[in-house]
């Protein structure tokens, strides 16, 4: 990766164990995704007027060269197991990695169109050289 990972905290008390935990999980995603830039990674939670829970949002940021960068945000729904901060980053992650799985699926198979395209044009028939003056 080409620029360090970024952690940012949102209505969340920041701590070092929890940015270990963080840091652990992307390591994980850029052993799978080479083609990693950059990262960053929000762990917010909103404040909420109802009666209801307060689950973490979880947004991650993947950097890729050429392309825009690849988004990937926990659900907002009131998930209750969200409101576990561990959980929220487990279900984040795993989400994330689906999503890079899916992006470095979708970038193979264009670098493979591309070069398959170049495999299956037909080579330009060359003109034949004739000796004219033996005969």
């Amino acid at each position: 990766m080409e620029t360090p990972l970024e952690i940012e905290f949102n209505g969340v008390e920041k701590s070092t164990a929890l940015e270990a935990k963080i840091t652990e999980k992307f390591n994980k995603l850029s052993k799978r995704f080479s083609r990693m830039t950059s990262g960053r990674v929000v762990v917010a939670r909103p404040h909420r007027h109802s009666k209801g829970g307060n689950p973490f949002l979880i947004k991650i940021e993947v950097g890729v060269p050429g392309q825009p960068p690849i988004l990937i945000q926990s659900a907002r729904d009131d998930n209750r197991e969200h409101e576990d901060i561990q959980i929220a980053l487990r279900d984040a992650f795993d989400a994330a990695l689906r999503k890079l799985d899916e992006a470095s699926a979708k970038l193979s198979r264009g670098a493979d169109a591309k070069s398959e395209r170049g495999r299956r044009r037909p080579a330009r028939p060359q003109p034949m050289a004739t000796d004219r003056g033996e005969h």
